[in-house]
């Protein structure tokens, strides 16, 4: 474990949302909400930290048929594999037949 000093939950947090964009906001065309945001335990300095997400729902966008709307459940783990931070997050995200032919 680290040297016994906290890391602020915001921080545990942005950490979460950081990692798991990677794989989740690539297509992402605008972040619509973040919440159940809990912090389940402590991380502390010097730990490492990883993300898991799992993807809850997906529907149409109201407003637009370039998009759809996809609700995820991301996880940070420490490096015991203990949850130290959950949250759901929104993201409008643009639909496979809408993405730039490469």
């Amino acid at each position: 474990m680290g040297d016994g000093r906290l890391v602020f939950g915001l921080v545990t947090g942005s950490v979460t949302v950081g990692l798991a964009s990677q794989d989740t906001s690539e297509n992402a065309l605008c972040e619509l909400g973040l919440d159940a945001v809990r912090f389940k335990g402590p991380l502390h300095h010097g730990d490492t930290i990883t993300a898991y997400t799992e993807v809850l729902e997906a529907a149409d966008s109201p407003d637009r048929d370039d998009a759809g709307i996809v609700r995820f459940k991301h996880w940070g783990c420490n490096q015991h594999g203990e949850v130290v931070c959950e949250m759901e997050r929104l993201v409008l995200i643009k639909r496979r037949s809408h993405w730039a032919q490469r």
